[in-house]
């Protein structure tokens, strides 16, 4: 498991980004704020 804490780190498909800022799912569907921090699924 790796944490990514860049603007906008990609990670592979169907995993969640770990940023600190607005970034969008791998879905682009939901966008996850900043205030909130989602760990790197694989």
């Amino acid at each position: 498991m790796s944490s990514y804490n860049n603007s906008c780190a990609a990670v592979a498909s169907g995993s969640l980004y770990h940023t600190s800022s607005r970034c969008i799912s791998p879905n682009q569907e939901e966008l996850y704020s900043s205030s909130d921090e989602y760990p790197v699924s694989l």
